[in-house]
């Protein structure tokens, strides 16, 4: 396992850390010469089938996801000036939020850190 910060995460760690956030069943598919240029996250879920988990390029796997952080107090913002979204969450004086290029980037870091802490372990093969 390998310490990274979530505002840095690549969107493939952060499907990982949204996966690990939901309780699923991860299992990483490292890269391979010739066959997958970057690792895959594939994931196992109760109510679901085995099956490629991308929150953070697929809207139907995050929505249901920021539906929830929204009914949980969270707001949703495109930046001022920028194409960069933010997700904020005010709770005890203290700002969990979460920054990216699209909405579900920024929503998938918001959620990670409001779970996991602004630091996280990752697997060496998502390094």
């Amino acid at each position: 396992m390998k310490k990274i910060k979530v505002s840095e995460a690549t969107n493939t760690q952060l499907d990982w850390l949204v996966a690990k956030c939901e309780g699923m069943h991860i299992q990483v598919w490292p890269a391979r010469k010739g066959l997958r240029k970057q690792p895959e996250v594939s994931v196992y879920h109760p109510n679901t089938e085995w099956g490629k988990f991308h929150p953070t390029t697929n809207p139907a796997q995050m929505w249901p996801i920021i539906e929830n952080m929204v009914s949980d107090g969270f707001e949703l913002k495109q930046a001022v000036f920028s194409a960069a979204f933010q997700c904020i969450r005010v709770r005890d004086g203290t700002v969990v939020a979460g920054y990216g290029p699209t909405l579900l980037i920024a929503a998938a870091r918001c959620y990670v850190v409001s779970k996991l802490g602004e630091e996280v372990e990752v697997p060496e093969e998502l390094t």
